[in-house]
């Protein structure tokens, strides 16, 4: 079961979505700058080269999302989306002729020739005031990564990373949830791992970290690759990186 603290009277909801959109959480401003709330905007596009998806998104006053924000929408929403690849708004750094994608199915962010067809979602960001970028109080060291919502589209807890110091390698998935509960704390969920993706990728190692979950084999267990986004099951008793997470009820 996880580890959730009492609740804080800090609270974000989908106040200012229009008809028809989804609010899908927070994206966290980072060096002061204020963070926004995201809203998933009603319909989608399919089989589009990306520079038509960009096209298509900009025609409805929107945008297409960030490699960040199709994370953050697979966090939230991912129950709306089919188990296909999306366009990003992000080309490659490095060759010209890519663009990235995130993979609805098992979290992983591709580059693709421009010149594919795939499918396209619009998102609209609603500013938040610098000092809502953590909205709830944090202890010495910790970051926030963002608002899990539930099922019902409500907002369920915060989410909160622990200082870099509490990571543990080379640790079966039982001995990682062991230590993760000697902390008061508990290995995020699979649902938590790529908001932590979406949010603070850059605080993980480029390596698969467990998952507190099960998988569907006895002996085996969720994990999530920082580097790739990919999630996937692996037997319990391989070593893997672990990070502990502590949560806030919204």
């Amino acid at each position: 079961m996880y580890n959730i603290c009492l609740p804080m009277h800090a609270r974000h909801n989908d106040q200012g979505a229009v008809a028809g959109e989804r609010y899908a959480g927070i994206m966290p401003g980072r060096d002061g700058a204020a963070g926004y709330q995201l809203f998933l905007l009603p319909g989608e596009a399919g089989d589009l080269p990306w520079q038509a998806a960009l096209d298509w998104a900009a025609a409805r006053n929107a945008c297409l999302p960030t490699r960040s924000e199709l994370a953050l929408l697979h966090a939230n929403l991912g129950h709306a989306f089919p188990d296909a690849w999306y366009w990003s708004s992000e080309a490659d750094a490095i060759l010209p002729r890519l663009a990235w994608s995130h993979d609805f199915d098992n979290g992983t962010q591709y580059n693709f020739r421009k010149t594919y067809s795939g499918r396209a979602c619009a998102v609209r960001r609603a500013d938040l005031t610098p000092s809502a970028a953590s909205p709830v109080p944090l202890q010495q060291g910790e970051r926030y990564a963002g608002l899990i919502l539930g099922r019902d589209g409500a907002p369920d807890h915060h989410l909160l990373l622990p200082p870099d110091e509490p990571e543990l390698e080379y640790l079966s998935w039982h001995a990682a949830t062991a230590w993760a509960a000697s902390l008061g704390h508990s290995l995020p969920g699979r649902r938590e791992q790529t908001l932590l993706y979406a949010i603070l990728k850059e605080a993980f190692r480029p390596n698969w970290h467990w998952s507190s979950e099960p998988g569907d084999i006895e002996d085996e267990a969720w994990c999530k690759d920082f580097d790739t986004g990919v999630a996937y099951q692996t037997l319990r008793e391989f070593d893997g990186y672990a990070r502990c997470v502590r949560r806030v009820l919204a």
